[in-house]
């Protein structure tokens, strides 16, 4: 899906109108922030500090968010999974994805009064309202397609765009929700749409590292990781980012940076492909994981904004 060129942007920066002029393209930055990047006040000032940055610099920005927190905390996906099972466990797999899409909304709210607190203006859209149609397999269901225009109205009128992660609806307007990894899937999904610049995934640790540093304390971090690699890896356990994510910014050519919401450092391993050139075809992949992510490339078809 083209991404439609607008020929200026208009926000508000620290009281000042300011007005940039955009010839061909509008530059899109789309970031994502975790669970634990949202989780209380200080990890929240940390977010707003990143997207004050990127606002600055002048990108167009849309920012995917997971559910607050934790198993445990109060708005987390599974405390709210834990709450449903304590009162009758009764509800069908329809309900259980209206339930859980709760989860993102209060973070996207949340973040969104924040921003507009601090003079980052925002608006809030839900993955239906940001145009993502997926099939109607409750509980993991696929994307089938993006729709831009809203968002691109929103950036139009200087908006940051707060998405709710994890989430779309189907062609007929039912609410359903993608999976574990879902909010991933769902900023690598509005990236290739967007044809976003880069898609950053900001996480709790800093980068790709060669192992949990949680678990082993010499783990490195790795500065460049292709996409058969962080798909190997992905699909071999890897919790850095989902594998179905991957395959999207693989098929579009978008650059995934992990970057930690902690700090200011590197922390941002790169997939190895460029924007606008042919995606990587997996020719030197190794492993059943890498294999297995080349077959269902196979699968995508993103030429008119469908993720099959």
């Amino acid at each position: 899906m083209q991404l439609h060129s607008l020929s200026e942007r208009r926000h508000r920066h620290r009281g000042s109108d300011i007005i940039e002029a955009r010839k061909d393209a509008w530059m899109v930055t789309v970031q994502k922030f975790g669970g634990t990047s949202l989780s209380d006040a200080n990890a929240r000032a940390h977010v707003l500090r990143h997207i004050r940055r990127e606002y600055e610099a002048g990108a167009g920005l849309v920012v995917v968010v997971s559910a607050m927190g934790r198993r445990g905390d109060p708005y987390a996906t599974d405390t709210l999974l834990e709450w449903a099972g304590a009162n009758g466990a009764g509800l069908g797999e329809r309900e259980k994805d209206l339930l859980m899409s709760c989860g993102e909304l209060i973070s996207a709210a949340t973040l969104c009064s924040l921003l507009n607190a601090n003079d980052l203006p925002s608006v809030v859209l839900t993955g239906a309202q940001a145009g993502i149609v997926t099939d109607g397999k409750f509980g993991a269901a696929r994307i089938v397609e993006v729709k831009t225009e809203r968002i691109l109205a929103c950036l139009a009128q200087g908006k940051i765009v707060v998405v709710t992660g994890f989430q779309g609806a189907t062609a007929d307007g039912e609410i359903t929700t993608l999976g574990r990894g879902g909010s991933d899937t769902s900023a690598t999904a509005l990236g290739a749409a967007l044809q976003a610049d880069v898609v950053d995934i900001y996480t709790d640790v800093d980068g790709i590292l060669t192992a949990d540093p949680r678990v082993v304390s010499e783990a490195r971090q790795l500065a460049v990781v292709s996409y058969d690699e962080i798909c190997n890896m992905a699909h071999n356990g890897a919790k850095v980012i989902h594998p179905r994510a991957v395959e999207i910014a693989m098929k579009a050519g978008i650059p995934v940076r992990v970057r930690s919401t902690f700090s200011d450092g590197g922390g941002d391993a790169r997939h190895a492909c460029q924007r606008g050139g042919r995606p990587y075809r997996l020719e030197r992949s190794r492993g059943d994981g890498a294999r297995a992510c080349a077959r269902r490339h196979a699968d995508l078809d993103l030429g008119r904004g469908r993720l099959a």
